[in-house]
């Protein structure tokens, strides 16, 4: 399982929620190896809102 982080324009490796606060969106990955067989992959992206802080 790989994660990808948006923000600014640009897809990123790695994050600090503590320094850059919540990307924009976070791509997921997952990869399924089956003996045998060639390797199945299922990525998906998924936006996170933006959220009010008090």
């Amino acid at each position: 399982m790989t994660l990808r982080f948006f923000a600014k324009g640009q897809w990123q490796e790695n994050w600090d929620g503590r320094i850059s606060g919540l990307p924009e969106m976070v791509e997921i990955a997952l990869q399924l190896r089956r003996v045998g067989r060639e390797p199945v992959q299922f990525i998906s992206a998924v936006e996170i809102p933006e959220v009010a802080t008090r």
